[in-house]
């Protein structure tokens, strides 16, 4: 099996242990993906974490050509080893009022972490699903990264990802900081609906 795509791809800073070969299926352009990853990594420039990145390769297996897919890395890369982090699954739509942890996998904890790895986002699902709208403005910032939450959403939004708001999400809790980030994924079902833009965000 061969890549057209560097070692090193998809950062410098970040090499590829992982990288994730995508068919398209729910775009036929192959090119959503790619404009709202793009647009993820220059909102979040000076921001904690990059997005994962998304490009195009030619695959080749057995010296037979597959044709171009998209290829990405994982978000498993970019955050350092030692970072709490989790995966929504789709089925849950209610994320912001919600205290059910059952719709989250947590994919990695920091070596010699003691305790249920869940607590800390059931903690965070607690505050956000029953703080009063003082409280949560009051604590917000302490307990999330802002400038990471304020770029996500606006992405979110001008690119109209819809299941961005509510799913395809991995939540990653610094280390040393205790806040936490969310870190986008699967974009492929955007600007489905330019004229119903999201009327809660």
């Amino acid at each position: 099996m061969k890549f057209d795509i560097p070692i090193a791809w998809p950062d410098p800073r970040h090499p590829a242990r992982r990288i994730n070969l995508c068919s398209g299926r729910a775009d036929a352009s192959r090119l959503k993906n790619k404009i709202a990853f793009d647009a993820f990594n220059a909102a979040f420039a000076d921001g904690d974490f990059p997005a994962t990145r998304f490009d195009f390769c030619e695959l080749f297996v057995n010296g037979e050509w597959m044709g171009v897919w998209e290829a990405c890395g994982s978000n498993r890369d970019i955050v350092p080893d030692d970072t709490l982090l989790y995966k929504l699954r789709v089925e849950q739509r209610r994320l912001w009022r919600t205290t059910e942890t059952s719709f989250v996998d947590c994919l990695s904890t920091p070596n010699g972490m003691e305790g249920d790895p869940y607590k800390p986002i059931a903690e965070l699902f607690e505050f956000t699903a029953k703080s009063s709208p003082e409280c949560f403005a009051k604590e917000l910032s302490s307990r999330f990264s802002l400038e990471n939450l304020i770029d996500y959403y606006l992405v979110v939004n001008c690119i109209d990802d819809a299941d961005g708001v509510f799913a395809n999400q991995y939540f990653a809790r610094c280390p040393g900081k205790g806040k936490f980030l969310i870190i986008p994924w699967d974009c492929d079902e955007i600007l489905l609906n330019p004229g119903t833009p999201h009327s809660n965000y």
